[in-house]
C-alpha cells in the first residue's frame, strides 16, 4: 500500500540532480513513482511526457537508465519511501522476462571485499539473499559486513588462495574484484610497481579462478566474474600500468570463456568507468620533483568524465550473475557505454583519448 500523499516529495530537478538523488541511498530505499519529463523544444515550448513506473522498485542503475534514455531538460519526480520487504526477496529487475533470469541463490566468493566496489558487491548480494563469502588480506576489515563468511585471502599468495578456497566450501560464482592502480609515466615508473599490479590485478585473478575451476568443471556449472574497467579496452596517460593489467585480464577472461564454456561455465567482464570509490585517490603517484610529466598529471581531470558509484557497479554485478545467459562484457552505466562505443568506432591507426589534453 502506498504511503499517504503528503509523505511524497515533489522534486522539480534536472537530470544530474536526479542522478545525485538516486546515488544518495545505495540500496534504493526510494521508489520513483511518477516522472514528468519536460524536454525543452527548440521553439522554447516544453511538452510533457509521463512515465508511470508505479509498483517497480528499480535499482539506481535502472533509474539512471530511465533518465539517460530521455531527452529531458527538467523532470518533476514524485518519490516516497519503499515499503518494507521480507528477507531475501529480490528486487524486480528491469527485464521482467523470468525465463532469462535465475532465482536460485548462489554461493559467491568475492575478492577485495574490504572497501569500495568489493564491499558494495558483498552488501548488494547479501541483500538479495545469496550466500556471500567476503575475502580480504585483512579479514578484520570485513567484520561489519552482513555476509555468511569472512576469510583471509591474498590473491598474490598461492597458499592463501588454497586455504581460502578450502574454507569457503562449494562456490557457484567467483567475483574477481581485488585490484589497485598507480599514477606514473612509463618512462620512469618502477618496474617493480608494474609487476606488483600484474600480480594483483591479473595473475591474482587467474590464480583464484584456477583454484575454483576444477570443481566448477566437475559439476558442469559456475560463473567467473572479472571486475575490469573501460581501461581494459582503451588507455589513459600516466595510468598505463593499470590499463595494461586490465587489457591482460580481459584477454585471460575471454580465453577462459572459450575454454570453459564447453563445461557449462560462464564468464563475464564488468567494465565500469570512473568509480567514486576512492581508489584513484589512494593510488601511489610516482613523479619526481620538477618532473617533465607533472603538467600532464595536473591535466588528467579532463579525462575523468562522469563517475558511477560502487553501489551502481554492485547492482550491475548482481544483475549479471542472476542472468541465465549473461553477456561476456558488461559496461556499467551510460558513460562507460558511450566511451567504449566511441573507442570501437574510432580509427585503429591513431591514438584515442576521451578528450583533448592541453599540457
Amino acid at each position: 500500500m502506498a504511503p499517504p500523499l503528503h509523505n511524497w516529495l515533489h522534486l522539480p530537478i534536472n537530470r544530474v540532480q536526479l542522478r545525485r538523488f538516486i546515488e544518495l541511498d545505495h540500496r534504493a530505499r526510494f521508489d520513483v513513482i511518477e516522472a514528468n519529463l519536460l524536454p525543452l523544444l527548440r521553439g522554447g515550448k516544453p511538452h510533457s511526457r509521463k512515465h508511470m513506473i508505479e509498483g517497480l522498485t528499480p535499482s539506481p542503475a535502472a533509474l539512471r537508465k530511465l533518465v539517460d534514455g530521455t531527452d529531458a531538460g527538467k523532470l518533476l519526480v514524485r518519490v516516497g519511501p519503499r515499503e518494507p520487504r521480507p528477507p531475501h526477496r529480490h528486487t524486480q529487475p528491469e527485464n521482467t522476462n523470468t525465463s532469462t533470469r535465475s532465482t536460485t541463490m548462489s554461493s559467491v566468493l568475492i575478492t577485495g571485499a574490504s572497501k569500495g566496489i568489493g564491499r558494495a558487491i558483498a552488501i548488494e548480494l547479501s541483500g538479495r539473499g545469496h550466500r556471500v563469502i567476503a575475502t580480504a588480506r585483512r579479514p578484520e576489515t570485513l567484520a561489519d559486513l552482513p555476509v555468511d563468511q569472512r576469510l583471509r585471502l591474498d590473491v598474490t599468495v598461492q597458499e592463501s588462495v588454497d586455504q581460502a578456497i578450502q574454507d569457503a566450501g562449494d562456490i557457484d560464482v567467483l567475483i574477481n574484484n581485488a585490484g589497485e592502480t598507480v599514477r606514473a609515466p612509463l618512462e620512469s615508473v618502477p618496474l617493480s610497481e608494474v609487476e606488483r599490479l600484474f600480480q594483483l590485478n591479473t595473475l591474482g585473478a587467474l590464480r583464484v579462478a584456477q583454484g575454483l575451476l576444477p570443481a566448477m568443471r566437475q559439476k558442469g556449472a559456475g560463473h567467473l566474474v572479472f571486475v575490469s574497467s573501460i581501461q581494459g579496452r582503451l588507455v589513459l596517460p600516466l595510468i598505463g600500468p593499470y590499463g595494461a593489467s586490465k587489457w591482460a585480464l580481459e584477454a585471460l577472461a575471454e580465453t577462459l570463456a572459450i575454454e570453459t564454456g564447453h563445461f557449462g561455465i560462464k564468464v563475464s567482464i564488468v567494465q565500469p568507468g570512473v568509480v567514486s570509490s576512492g581508489g584513484a585517490e589512494r593510488a601511489k603517484v610516482f613523479l619526481e620533483e620538477n618532473d617533465p610529466y607533472a603538467p600532464l598529471y595536473k591535466a588528467l581531470d579532463v579525462l575523468r568524465g562522469e563517475s558511477v558509484t560502487p553501489q551502481e557497479v554492485a547492482a550491475t554485478v548482481a544483475d549479471t550473475i542472476e542472468q541465465t545467459d549473461p553477456p561476456l562484457r558488461v559496461p556499467v552505466g551510460a558513460p562507460a557505454e558511450q566511451v567504449l562505443r566511441a573507442r570501437k568506432e574510432a580509427p585503429e591507426n591513431e591514438t584515442f583519448l576521451t578528450a583533448e589534453i592541453n599540457w
